[in-house]
Order: C-alpha cells, then sequence, then structure tokens
C-alpha cells in the first residue's frame, strides 16, 4: 500500500482519541463528550469499515490480473466487488460527515 494512505489513514486514528483525552479535564464537559462521540464515530465508521471491508476487496481486486482476466471474469469480480464497495464508501462518508459535524460543533 501507498505510504502516504497509512500516514493520512493512521494520524487521526491517532490524534482523536488523544485529543478527546487532553480534553477530559481541561475542557468544558460538552467539548469532551462532543470528542469522544466523533471519535468514536470516526473509528467505527471509517477505521473498521476500511479495515474490515475496504481493504479486503482491495486485496481481491489485486489477487486478479486484470490486463490478462477475461470478460466473463472481469464481469464475476465486479459483481463481487462493486456493490460492497459503494456501501463501504457509503457508510464511510456518512460517518465521517457525522464526525465532523460534532468536531465542528464545539
Amino acid at each position: 500500500m501507498n505510504p502516504a494512505f497509512y500516514v493520512l489513514f493512521i494520524c487521526p486514528i491517532l490524534t482523536l482519541p488523544l485529543a478527546t483525552i487532553l480534553n477530559y479535564n481541561s475542557a468544558p464537559a460538552l467539548v469532551f463528550k462532543l470528542l469522544l462521540v466523533a471519535s468514536s464515530i470516526y473509528l467505527a465508521g471509517s477505521f473498521l469499515v476500511t479495515i474490515l471491508g475496504n481493504i479486503p476487496l482491495n486485496n481481491l481486486l489485486h489477487r486478479n490480473d486484470l490486463e490478462k482476466i477475461s470478460i466473463e471474469n472481469t464481469k464475476d469480480l465486479r459483481s463481487k466487488i462493486e456493490e460492497k464497495w459503494n456501501a463501504f464508501n457509503l457508510i464511510r462518508t456518512i460517518t465521517n460527515t457525522f464526525a465532523n459535524f460534532y468536531l465542528s460543533s464545539k
């Protein structure tokens, strides 16, 4: 995988919980609660969906030689991937939107 992906993917996983912990006693209770909700939504809806959903689909795609694959196999591969891929991306989009909403509410 692309190293830039790892940096952009892992940084929020580390910084959101860290920001939440650092604001536990130093900010109003509402700020802590909003950060806690945003972190939870992001971790479940983006991180876990990517790890458990999108990456296995990427791996399935990469195991096929797309330059040599037949049209029938392409159709079969697409039917295995497309609907799940779109559903996982919809989940990530919605949960990231909610997480950003909570982060911007403070």
